[in-house]
């Protein structure tokens, strides 16, 4: 699954789910039901319970809700916002939860915890790295020293004045 938007994932009536994604720094992942309301999800990363992220990381608030554990949060009511990610995940009806991705290959999975296991059940995945970190240059690091040592010289300069 490459990193992004992965639209409608159909989860089987198993309640089974699966993909693999690779980020080098780690990242969080967003996963949402859409379409009909009352389904849930418990979301494992690397075949231990994922981590729900504290705070809001991403920027992204789903429905106001958090998940807890590893498991999306519990559903509200009965809606229908049909296949739009952005609609469902302002959606308050609709269980969601950010998740933590460790640096590397990831394998996700999840099982399906259904109001009705009959019906087709949707959700989507968001996937968000985290940046690069950037280490300073030594020649950064060498400019910045100098710049405050020649501080240091003008303010010992300026007290024995």
């Amino acid at each position: 699954m490459p990193s992004g938007t992965a639209n409608a994932l159909a989860a089987p009536g198993s309640g089974n789910l699966s993909a693999v994604i690779t980020l080098p720094n780690g990242g969080f992942l967003t996963a949402t039901d859409v379409e009909n309301s009352g389904d849930r999800f418990m979301m494992d990363v690397n075949g231990i319970g994922a981590t729900a992220a504290v705070g809001n990381p991403t920027g992204l608030t789903p429905g106001g809700q958090q998940a807890v554990g590893s498991d999306t949060s519990v559903p509200v009511g009965g809606v229908n916002c049909g296949i739009d990610i952005s609609a469902c995940l302002s959606n308050p009806d609709l269980s969601s939860g950010t998740f933590v991705l460790p640096p590397g290959t990831d394998t996700i999975s999840g099982t399906l915890v259904a109001t009705n296991p009959e019906t087709n059940v949707f959700m989507d995945f968001i996937v968000e790295p985290k940046p690069a970190t950037t280490v300073p240059e030594p020649a950064t690091w060498l400019l910045l020293s100098s710049a405050l040592l020649g501080l240091g010289v003008v303010r010992r300069r300026n007290r024995n004045a």
